[in-house]
């Protein structure tokens, strides 16, 4: 049995309408083109979740995968868990340094 479909609201309409316009009028689309850009890997993990996971393998020291798992354990998370979300972590303060950097030297980036 079909389901009816709901009146679509005002703002909906709206909306709809505001997003045709923007497709159909090529000044517009230009303009919206111009002030896109790409999102960094920061901006797509907070927008769309994780990724795809690929298994690696990496050496470290012993001392410091000890370290890992005393960690770990104390906060009741795998091991593994720890390493990617420091891995995370690490990628986030090196984007953001970038992006500051580029910030006060806007001349320096290509």
């Amino acid at each position: 049995m079909k389901q009816k479909l709901k009146k679509p609201s005002a703002d909906q309409i709206k909306n709809w309408e505001e997003t045709a316009a923007l497709f159909e009028n090529e000044n517009e689309s230009l303009k919206m083109m111009k002030a896109s850009r790409v999102l960094s890997a920061i901006e797509k993990r907070r927008l769309f979740g994780p990724g795809k996971t690929k298994q690696i393998s990496v050496r470290l020291p012993e001392e410091d995968l000890e370290a890992v798992k005393e960690i770990a354990e104390a906060n009741s998370r795998p091991y593994q868990q720890l390493v990617v979300v420091a891995v995370q972590q690490y990628l986030d303060r090196v984007v953001q340094g970038i992006q500051d950097h580029s910030k006060k030297n806007p001349k320096e980036v290509a």
